[in-house]
């Protein structure tokens, strides 16, 4: 992990477990690391301080709006981003003939639509400064999805 010391690196969904874990390692070789986070605010402020550098940005992916906030922020605070960890989304533990409609509107709004729009938003960034890296984070969610019960 040495490759990321001086990296500046945004993770959306930064509070939850896997989302803690990237944050907390992409720091400890010195990368400054600012996470998305939209549910547990005291949990969100909490791991801000407890790693050093880090900034707490709320900000729903289904957003546009506070996706381009949550990035001009990051940007703002560490002059540019290098990466970006698309780790938000969200599953749900009903098999497909069970979804309703607005459910498949809602998966697909944070697991496709969302890194779509946070990824063309750093991107754009990233250009400017020469290249940078994505991380597009999957599930073995979806083959549950597919069980018939």
């Amino acid at each position: 992990m040495s490759e990321l010391s001086g990296k500046r690196i945004l993770v959306t969904g930064g509070t939850g477990f896997l989302g803690e874990a990237i944050c907390r390692r992409a720091t400890e070789p010195a990368a400054q690391v600012a996470f998305t986070w939209t549910r547990n605010g005291a949990k969100a402020l909490a791991l801000a301080s407890e790693i050093p550098g880090a900034i707490a940005l709320e900000a729903d992916v289904c957003d546009p709006v506070a996706v381009e906030n949550a990035v001009n922020a990051a940007v703002a605070a560490f002059g540019g981003l290098d990466g970006v960890v698309n780790n938000a989304g969200m599953s749900q533990v009903l098999p497909l003939p069970l979804l309703e409609e607005e459910d498949i509107d809602l998966a697909v709004d944070v697991n496709l639509k969302g890194p779509l729009r946070v990824t063309r938003s750093v991107v754009r960034h990233m250009i400017r400064n020469g290249g940078g890296s994505v991380v597009l984070m999957g599930s073995i969610a979806g083959h549950k999805l597919l069980d018939v019960p």
